[in-house]
């Protein structure tokens, strides 16, 4: 019953991970009957008593529980239920039972059950029920993620280039293992990407993909948002907030530049990573859950360390697997190829026929320095795409972003010598100027362009004081 499906992944032969379920059911029968519908779908785990059953949920941490109402043991199913709810909140407990009346339902709910199902249906029906219930608590708790979560371009690494294909290797030795990953490099260098496809060529594939964008997150944000809020007030009405954590259990959660968090909430943070485990603000119970962490930073953890502004403690936690993606500079030859990647990804996102690049423009992207990394290649193909007239880029389409203006303070001399956040400073100017000057000052559809919140760009304007409306032609 634990066996992994297989599946396609980049052309490769992955191991899936299959969703989770936890049968608590007294009846061998019935057991035997879920494991021979269902095992072809998902990971089945059985208990035959509540005690076992609560044994096997901190053994297993299943996504699913399928609970019979009457068991034969000192715990009966709403006792099983309360304990679930209380220590594992994000697990989804299906309730089922012959014995289901209003009170019982009345009962379950307010204990949290996610689902009541009557077990006196004939067998045809009830599989399929069962089946559904299964896959519709699945996906609630996916589109809760994909709802929370940063939207991710459909962008992968390109590993042409020698220096790349290191990353790669070290990337696929890596993926399977249950291990903390850092992710280091310079910004805009793809370590986002990288991580997107650790996870989705990992045997956790089937499981939530989840980024915390640590930099825009105050402490208390912090800790709402990644281990969630019990029952806090909206609109008069007492709700528990779930937290990333949670959210992403039985997945990856990548922790995007973690350099920038105050050392109080590294401590908190320490703790969830080092324990697999937290408690909701305003709560003190704690919550497992199965995830691997991602760490992204473009910072140097080591040295922050001999400062003392970064817990040692956490950087030989998250320090265990290391990648250090180099800039776009030291692998020139992945260019095209990313180029290429990006114009067919926009192209059809903008809806725009634009299908070549012309050669001229190939050789000025192999010229170029690319301060900003890949980042910086992405904006540049967008406003190319953008300002296309014809079916290929051509040299009039990517000058504005190669040598115009904005981002004429890269090649002055003694650019490359700034400290590193008198350069990122610099860098996050051009760029957000270079998304105004594509998008006619429109701060919506440059947020778009970008990926990010419009809130998220309002702040940078805010921080670079720079003004839209001096963008609209």
């Amino acid at each position: 019953m634990t066996e992994n499906s297989k599946g396609r992944v980049g052309g490769e032969s992955q191991a899936v991970r299959k969703s989770k379920v936890l049968i608590i059911d007294d009846e061998t029968s019935f057991i035997e009957r879920m494991s021979s519908y269902l095992g072809d779908r998902f990971e089945l785990h059985a208990a035959m008593s509540g005690r076992e059953g609560l044994d096997r949920v901190r053994e297993v941490l299943p996504d699913v529980v399928l609970l019979d109402y009457k068991l034969n043991d000192v715990y009966d199913g709403l006792d099983v239920l309360k304990e679930i709810k209380e220590h594992f909140a994000y697990i989804n407990v299906i309730l089922i039972s012959s014995f289901l009346d209003e009170k019982v339902v009345a009962e379950a709910e307010k204990l949290g059950v996610d689902e009541c199902l009557p077990k006196n249906l004939n067998l045809g029906a009830f599989d399929r029920l069962i089946l559904r219930a299964i896959e519709r608590n699945l996906l609630s708790r996916k589109a809760q993620l994909a709802a929370r979560g940063r939207a991710m371009q459909e962008i992968e690494p390109v590993f042409d280039s020698p220096a790349m294909r290191d990353v790669r290797a070290m990337a696929e030795s890596y993926r399977n293992l249950d291990e903390n990953i850092l992710i280091s490099g310079p910004p805009g260098a793809g370590k986002e990407v990288l991580a997107s496809w650790i996870h989705h060529t990992s045997d956790r594939a089937g499981g939530p993909f989840c980024i915390v964008d640590l930099p825009n997150l105050s402490p208390t944000l912090f800790e709402a948002e990644l281990f969630g809020q019990d029952k806090y007030s909206v609109a008069d009405t007492q709700v528990t907030k779930r937290g990333l954590l949670e959210l992403a259990h039985g997945g990856t959660i990548v922790l995007d530049e973690v350099g920038d968090l105050p050392l109080a909430a590294q401590t908190k943070l320490l703790r969830a990573v080092e324990k697999k485990s937290f408690h909701r603000l305003g709560d003190d119970k704690m919550i497992g859950v199965d995830v691997r962490f991602i760490i992204l930073t473009c910072k140097d953890l080591q040295a922050m360390v001999r400062a003392g502004t970064f817990k040692s403690e956490l950087y030989y936690r998250v320090n265990t697997l290391r990648i250090n993606v180099p800039p776009l500079l030291e692998r020139r030859e992945d260019v095209p190829l990313l180029a290429r990647q990006m114009l067919k990804t926009f192209g059809a996102a903008f809806r725009k026929d634009v299908r070549e690049i012309d050669p001229a423009v190939d050789r000025r992207f192999l010229e170029y320095q690319w301060p900003g990394n890949v980042r910086e290649l992405e904006c540049v193909v967008k406003s190319a795409i953008i300002r296309a007239a014809g079916t290929a880029i051509t040299l009039d389409d990517v000058a504005p972003g190669l040598g115009g203006p904005l981002s004429a303070g890269w090649s002055e001399p003694g650019a490359t010598k700034l400290q590193f956040t008198e350069g990122r400073t610099v860098w996050e100017r051009y760029y957000v100027k270079q998304l105004l000057e594509t998008t006619n000052g429109d701060v919506k559809k440059a947020a778009e362009l970008a990926g990010i919140p419009r809130e998220s760009l309002y702040r940078f304007l805010r921080k670079l004081k720079i003004k839209p409306g001096e963008f609209r032609r």
